[in-house]
């Protein structure tokens, strides 16, 4: 591949957000990543690190209830065990963009933290 054809193609990013029995502040953040991610190529990996509390089923049916499931935007998987924050953030970046892509860029994002203006780095 040429430079002028890697100038042409957009890098793709993989936000990740780790819950752990945060189901409410994590959706919270999805909602903010989904929305300062538009126009953006790439998506939402919200990894749950085995909450045990229920917090997985829940974010998925209200991802479901919201529509975004439906877009490709937006994976939600278990971890399958608590290894801490290092290891549910390195689950996430190893499953790759919701789409099935290796991610160009990631990005962690904190449950607790809500994006706005992201856009402005890429």
């Amino acid at each position: 591949m040429t430079m002028s054809g890697l100038d042409k193609m957009s890098p793709v990013l993989n936000t990740i957000v780790l819950n752990f029995r945060t189901p409410d502040l994590s959706l919270m953040a999805v909602e903010g990543a989904l929305r300062e991610m538009e126009g953006i190529e790439g998506g939402v990996t919200l990894v749950d690190n085995d909450s045990g509390d229920g917090s997985f089923e829940a974010m998925t049916a209200e991802a479901k209830a919201r529509g975004w499931l439906d877009s490709g935007r937006l994976a939600i998987v278990e971890s399958g065990r608590n290894g801490g924050f290092g290891a549910g953030n390195n689950y996430g970046i190893r499953r790759g963009a919701p789409d099935g892509r290796r991610a160009d860029l990631v990005y962690l994002l904190n449950s607790d933290a809500i994006p706005s203006k992201a856009r402005s780095a890429l």
